[in-house]
C-alpha cells in the first residue's frame, strides 16, 4: 500500500499551498485547501497503519474517506495495476 499512497502527493500539495500562503497571507481558499489536504493526508496515514496492522475493514473505511475528499487519489487507486 505504501508505494500507491505516494501517488496522492499530499505532502507536495501542502508545500505548494504553504508557498501560496507565504505569497498571499490570509488567502482563504489556500487556507481551506491546506486544512483539507492535511486532513486527507492524516487519514491516508491512518489507512496505511490499519492496513499494516491487518485491520482491513478499518483501512478500507479510512481509504474511502480519502477517496471521497481527493479526486486525484481516487484516480491513483482505481488505476489498473
Amino acid at each position: 500500500m505504501g508505494s500507491t499512497h505516494d501517488g496522492c502527493r499530499f505532502k507536495e500539495a501542502q508545500k505548494d499551498l504553504l508557498k501560496v500562503l507565504e505569497l498571499r497571507p490570509g488567502h482563504s481558499s489556500g487556507e481551506k485547501e491546506l486544512e483539507q489536504t492535511a486532513r486527507a493526508g492524516e487519514v491516508l496515514e491512518q489507512a496505511t497503519s490499519f492496513y499494516d496492522a491487518e485491520e482491513f475493514q478499518k483501512a478500507e473505511e479510512a481509504l474511502d474517506k480519502v477517496l471521497l475528499s481527493s479526486s486525484e487519489c481516487s484516480q491513483v487507486f482505481s488505476a489498473p495495476p
